[in-house]
C-alpha cells in the first residue's frame, strides 16, 4: 500500500499539537482547536478557555482534553496554565485554571490519558523552576500534584536533572 498525501490550507492561525482521532480524522491545536475528516475537511472548530492550547488528547469516549495557556495582556507577561475538556462536538465540558488550585503562574505543557481513564497534566510555574505533574479526573478534580524544583540553564540560569 501506498501513502496517499493531501493538503489543505487553514487560515486558523498555527498549530502547536496534532493527533490522529478514534474516527480517523484529525484534531489540531494552537490558536484554537480544528477537528476535521479523514481527508482534512473541516468538521468544527472551537475556542474553549484554553485561549493558546499546546497539547491534545482524546479519551475512550471520544472527548478532547486541551492544556494550554491564557495569557493576561498582550505583551504575553503574567500567564495561566489552563486545562480544558470538549466534547466531540467540540462543546466544552469543563475548564479551569490551575493557578487558581495550585499556586502559581503557568503553562500547561502537555497532557496524557492514564490507564484509569484520568489525565495526567504537566505544566510549568513562569519565572520559577518548578515543574507540576497532576493526576485530574474525567469529571476536571485534581486527585493529586507532584512538584519537581530544577534549575535550568537558559538564559543565564542552572540547570541540575537531579534538581540540587
Amino acid at each position: 500500500m501506498q501513502a496517499q498525501y493531501f493538503w489543505k490550507y487553514y487560515d486558523y492561525g498555527y498549530f502547536f499539537d496534532c493527533i490522529v482521532t478514534h474516527d480517523t480524522g484529525f484534531v489540531a491545536v494552537g490558536t484554537g482547536i480544528t477537528k476535521t475528516n479523514r481527508n482534512g475537511d473541516t468538521l468544527w472548530t472551537s475556542n474553549v478557555n484554553t485561549c493558546n492550547p499546546n497539547a491534545v488528547v482524546e479519551d475512550d469516549f471520544g472527548n478532547f482534553i486541551v492544556a494550554g495557556t491564557r495569557f493576561f495582556n498582550m505583551s504575553g507577561s503574567g500567564r495561566e496554565a489552563r486545562l480544558a475538556k470538549v466534547d466531540s462536538a467540540g462543546n466544552e465540558l469543563w475548564s479551569f485554571a490551575l493557578h487558581n488550585t495550585i499556586n502559581g503562574d503557568g503553562q500547561a505543557e502537555d497532557v496524557l490519558v492514564n490507564q484509569k481513564g484520568n489525565y495526567y497534566v504537566i505544566w510549568d510555574e513562569e519565572y520559577q523552576a518548578n515543574i507540576h505533574i497532576l493526576e485530574v479526573d474525567t469529571a476536571g478534580s485534581i486527585i493529586w500534584v507532584s512538584i519537581s524544583t530544577i534549575r535550568l540553564r537558559a538564559f543565564g540560569s542552572n540547570y541540575n536533572r537531579s534538581g540540587g
